[in-house]
């Protein structure tokens, strides 16, 4: 009992690292060109963003495992659901953020092409990712939103998050034509859907289990709204101008800005859910030793 309870942390750990390490890897590469604004501009909210992302998928596997326990359909479900919402959302902000910031050195570039590097998928498996994630995560979701006071709550985030999805979908389908459907609509529609199914999971297991719930879904949804932020600006946004010349300097000044306040955003969030998620998987680790 004491040696899966070890695998299964040394598998959180080793889940963390692998969100984390692609963004980490991009720091000293930047810094080793000069380039100290891509790194802290553009690396640094990345690496902010898979760690966020880590900890919220984290959250919803060792909530529901201690729930319904990890041989529960439920909780694999919800397992997979969560980490094909997060690797879609960051291969989402990889292609269209860190990937033009990487190519724009010959050096990295070249260094990337020879080690098979590869930060842009087709389209298709991208909107497939995008889309296993509500898929697998509705199920669980409306079976564990029954008969419980996370239902008002759960449906003012969503609400937000739908609402936002939508906008961006609209926005970029009437201004980018098909490929602004394809490259940022439904992308950012699909993601804001999954995240409203894995905060409400969220939430609702935390508040059954009576697991710092007011912390949690505090800490899920500054993550989630920061993640989906940052996919509004960097995927969505470019598709809705018009007037290249005037509107990108404008942008470039924008983006600036609120990459700084997004870092913020992202760094709270992730301070919000460490502690618990943290705790959580401590007292999962002892029970099962005991």
């Amino acid at each position: 009992m004491a040696t899966r309870s070890n695998h299964e942390s040394l598998g959180h750990l080793g889940a963390g690292i692998g969100f984390v390490a692609w963004a980490v890897i991009s720091l000293p590469l930047l810094l080793a060109r000069g380039d100290v604004e891509g790194a802290l501009l553009t690396a640094l909210p990345c690496v902010l963003v898979s760690v966020g992302l880590w900890l919220f998928v984290t959250a919803a596997a060792v909530l529901l495992q201690a729930l319904l326990g990890r041989g529960s359909t439920q909780y694999w479900l919800v397992l997979c659901g969560g980490v094909a919402t997060a690797v879609a959302a960051l291969l989402l902000l990889a292609e269209h953020w860190l990937l033009p910031v990487l190519q724009a050195h010959a050096g990295i570039a070249r260094v990337m092409h020879a080690t098979g590097s590869v930060m842009r998928v087709p389209w298709l498996l991208r909107l497939l990712l995008l889309a296993a994630g509500p898929v697998l995560l509705l199920r669980p979701c409306v079976q564990l939103l029954r008969d419980t006071s996370a239902v008002p709550v759960s449906r003012a985030v969503s609400g937000v998050l739908l609402s936002l999805g939508l906008t961006n979908l609209l926005l970029a389908a009437s201004r980018g034509g098909g490929a602004g459907l394809v490259d940022a609509g439904l992308p950012t529609m699909l993601l804001a859907v999954a995240f409203a199914l894995l905060w409400s999971l969220v939430f609702a297991s935390a508040l059954r289990l009576q697991t710092a719930p007011r912390r949690l879904g505090a800490g899920a949804a500054v993550v989630v709204f920061g993640v989906m932020w940052c996919v509004t600006d960097h995927v969505a946004l470019p598709y809705l101008l018009t007037d290249a010349a005037a509107q990108r300097a404008a942008l470039a000044h924008y983006l600036t800005v609120a990459t700084v306040v997004q870092m913020v955003v992202l760094a709270i969030g992730c301070r919000l859910l460490a502690v618990p998620v943290f705790a959580a998987i401590r007292d999962h680790t002892v029970a099962a030793r005991t």
